[in-house]
C-alpha cells in the first residue's frame, strides 16, 4: 500500500473518530459530578487535539499534526472515565427506583399483616361477646364489651398513626422518584446543545396536532428552517464555532416564537422546526419574515470571532385530514424551494397533491 493510500485511510479513520466523539458529546446527559455541557466541551476539545490540530488563528491555518504526535491515549482514558461515571449514575438511579418500589411493597405487606393480626383479635373478642350474650350475664357482658371497645379503639388509633407515617414516607420517596423521572424525561425530549425539543418530541407533537387539527379554531402551521451554507462555517471556523452558531440561531428562533402555543425543536444537524399550533398562515408568515431578517443582521459570537449566517424557511399550513408525515413532507418541499430559489428566503407550500410537487432534499 502506498503512502498516499495509508494517509487517506488515516484521514478517514480520524474523520470517523471525530464523528463518534462529537456525537457522544452532543448526546451527553447530566451525571452526578459532571454536567452535560462539560462533557460536550471536553469532546470538542478532544476533537481539536486529535483531528484538527492546534487552534486556528486569523491568517494562519496550520496543518494537522502527524499521527505520531496525536495523543490517542487521551481519548481512551476520557471514554473509560465517562463510561464508569455513566455506569455509576445508571446503577444509582436504578437502585433508587428499586428501593422506592421495595419500600412500597414492604409497606403494603406490613399493613396487611398488622391489619390481619388486629382483625383476628377483634374476631376472637366478638366470639367471646356472643358467648357472653348467650349466658345473659350483665356483669360479664359489660366487662367483655369494655374489652372489645378498647381493642377496637386501639386498633383504629394504631392504624391511623401507621397510615400517617406511611403516607409521609411514601410521599417523600415519590417526590424523590418524580424528580429523577422528570430529569430523565427532560433528557429524552430535549436537544442537549440548543436546549430545544428534539426530533422525537417533534414527531410526537406533530402526530397529536394533526389528529386534533379538525377541532382547532386556528390554522396549525409547520415551519422547517435550515442554516444556509452551514458546512462552510465548520470548515472555516471549526466545529466549536459551528456549535455556537447553532445555539445562536436556536436562541433567535425561540425569541421570535416564544408564545405558549409555539413548539420549537431542533430537527437535526443545522435544521430546526417550529410548530405554530394556534395561529394563522398570515401571522406565521409575518413572524417568519421578521425572524429571517433579524437572523441576517445578527452576528453570533464564537471563539474565532463573530459569525453571520442566513436561514431559509419552508412553511406548510395543515390541510384538513392531512397525516403528520405528509404535512412534514410538504414543509420540507417548501424549504427545498426556498434553498433552490437562492436561500435566505421564506417559501409557503401550496395546497397541492404531493405527486405534483418537486423532489425534496437535493440541495442538502
Amino acid at each position: 500500500m502506498s503512502a498516499v493510500d495509508t494517509e487517506a485511510d488515516l484521514d478517514r479513520a480520524l474523520d470517523a473518530l471525530a464523528g463518534v466523539i462529537r456525537a457522544y458529546g452532543e448526546l451527553a446527559f447530566d451525571l452526578d459530578q459532571v454536567k452535560a455541557a462539560e462533557t460536550r466541551a471536553e469532546c470538542l476539545a478532544l476533537v481539536q487535539r486529535l483531528v484538527m490540530g492546534p487552534a486556528r488563528s486569523e491568517g494562519n491555518s496550520p496543518s494537522a499534526p502527524p499521527a505520531s504526535q496525536r495523543d490517542f491515549g487521551s481519548a481512551r482514558r476520557f471514554f473509560e472515565q465517562r463510561r464508569r461515571e455513566e455506569r455509576d449514575y445508571v446503577v444509582r438511579s436504578s437502585s433508587n427506583m428499586r428501593q422506592a418500589l421495595q419500600a412500597f411493597a414492604q409497606c403494603l405487606s406490613a399493613t396487611m399483616t398488622e391489619d390481619q393480626r388486629d382483625d383476628s383479635r377483634v374476631e376472637i373478642e366478638l366470639e367471646r361477646l356472643v358467648d357472653v350474650v348467650g349466658k345473659k350475664s350483665p356483669d360479664v357482658l359489660e366487662q367483655q364489651l369494655g374489652v372489645l371497645v378498647s381493642l377496637v379503639q386501639t386498633a383504629i388509633s394504631k392504624r391511623r398513626e401507621r397510615e400517617r407515617r406511611q403516607v409521609q414516607d411514601l410521599g417523600r420517596r415519590l417526590v424523590e422518584l418524580k424528580a429523577e423521572l422528570e430529569v430523565a424525561r427532560t433528557q429524552a425530549i430535549q436537544d442537549p446543545l440548543t436546549e430545544l425539543y428534539n426530533r422525537a418530541a417533534l414527531s410526537e407533537e406533530l402526530e397529536r396536532v394533526a389528529s386534533l387539527a379538525a377541532f382547532l379554531s386556528a390554522e396549525p402551521c409547520l415551519l422547517l428552517l435550515d442554516i444556509d451554507h452551514f458546512k462552510l462555517v465548520n470548515d472555516k471556523h471549526g466545529h466549536p464555532a459551528g456549535d455556537a452558531v447553532l445555539k445562536g440561531v436556536a436562541d433567535n428562533i425561540a425569541r421570535h416564537f416564544m408564545r405558549r402555543e409555539d413548539f420549537v425543536a431542533r430537527y437535526g444537524g443545522e435544521e430546526f422546526a417550529v410548530l405554530a399550533r394556534e395561529s394563522t398562515l398570515e401571522r406565521v408568515l409575518q413572524r417568519s419574515e421578521r425572524l429571517r431578517e433579524t437572523q441576517g443582521r445578527l452576528e453570533i459570537p464564537t471563539g474565532t470571532g463573530p459569525v453571520a449566517v442566513t436561514i431559509s424557511i419552508g412553511i406548510a399550513r395543515h390541510e384538513p385530514g392531512e397525516a403528520a408525515a405528509i404535512w412534514l413532507e410538504r414543509a420540507d418541499r417548501a424549504l427545498y424551494s426556498a434553498k433552490h430559489a437562492g436561500r435566505d428566503r421564506v417559501e409557503v407550500a401550496p395546497a397541492l397533491p404531493l405527486a405534483s410537487l418537486i423532489p425534496a432534499r437535493q440541495l442538502r
